[in-house]
């Protein structure tokens, strides 16, 4: 299986931010803790980046340097067992019953208490930390508002644990910002099928590959459903064109999912967790590719494998 790829979500580090909360930088030091499969002490495991893609150098971008995970002192071994979790996450992931988005592992942004859900979800984890408000960090959480950060290892597809975070307020998980497994039910098809025509639809690109390789990302925004998807995978440049090209079973795929009471607009919710910035570079799909939302509906609701957008090089600018 070809590495899972991610343009641009800031998987090394995820900066304290929800409405009302400002945490701090996680801090940069790191602590040997051991692997899922053995007690043995080892150095401590980057977060997942996965394989990043240029695209416009002002851009927020995945960091492509691994960065330590906040530090801690103990850590419990996940009660499934290494050989076991890749299918586990991977069922779990496409099992929608009951657990529409932005429902996410039966977790219901707005409606489900962090102790409900914590026990779960450390009986699979590498690792659990969490922020506080005041900017410190801890093994546990402090207080009824904070970030949490989960940690899956699956070494058959990266060598550093996929992130997943939690924003808890008042006890209560009002936010998820997930670099998730592609699975058939989160497919481009799959997901116009069941949730409908969306909101808007935005491109991002470069103008020009780094490294012979041309990043090309794909977001679809539900405001009614309260989540989006940002399908990665890659461009190239042919006849003062970009086109980009993406398949269920090579991009990347990123999700933030938030409770009704938030109302976020795109530009709100694109960054998920981390920290805030202002569009630069996503157009409209209209804009990028002369195709309008309804359009692109129709036609890519019954898209077979792979299906591919072509967008003038002089509306992106240099990598």
């Amino acid at each position: 299986m070809r590495q899972v790829k991610s343009l641009f979500l800031c998987g090394a580090i995820f900066f304290l931010v929800s409405c009302a909360m400002n945490t701090g930088q996680l801090p940069s030091d790191a602590t040997n803790v051991p692997s899922p499969a053995t007690n043995t002490e080892q150095e401590l495991l980057p977060i997942s980046t996965t394989t990043t893609t240029p695209l416009p150098s002002a851009t927020p971008s995945v960091v492509s340097t691994a960065t330590s995970l906040p530090a801690q002192e103990v850590i419990a071994l996940p009660t499934i067992s290494p050989d076991a979790l890749h299918s586990f996450v991977l069922d779990l992931t496409d099992d929608s019953q009951n657990c529409l988005l932005p429902c996410f592992w039966n977790i219901v942004p707005g409606e489900t208490e962090w102790r409900n859900i914590e026990p779960f979800l450390a009986t699979f984890a590498y690792r659990i930390s969490y922020g506080a408000a005041d900017g410190t960090f801890s093994d546990i959480p402090v207080g009824n508002s904070f970030i949490a950060w989960m940690y899956v290892y699956l070494p058959d597809l990266s060598n550093a644990p996929f992130s997943y975070t939690f924003n808890v307020r008042d006890g209560i998980v009002t936010m998820i910002d997930a670099a998730i497994l592609t699975v058939p039910i989160n497919s481009l098809p799959a997901i116009l099928n069941e949730y409908g025509q969306p909101t808007e639809i935005w491109v991002l690109t470069a103008n020009a590959p780094m490294d012979d390789v041309l990043g090309f990302r794909l977001t679809l925004f539900y405001s009614p459903n309260q989540f989006l998807l940002s399908y990665g995978g890659d461009g190239e440049v042919a006849n003062g064109k970009v086109r980009g090209c993406l398949s269920d079973k090579e991009e990347s795929l990123d999700l933030v999912s938030w409770s009704p009471e938030a109302e976020l607009t795109f530009a709100d919710a694109i960054y998920g967790l981390s920290n805030p910035r202002q569009i630069t570079y996503d157009l409209p799909l209209e804009e990028a590719t002369g195709m309008r939302v309804e359009t692109f509906y129709e036609t890519f609701k019954h898209a077979n494998e792979l299906f591919c957008l072509e967008t003038p090089v002089e509306l992106w600018p240099s990598p």
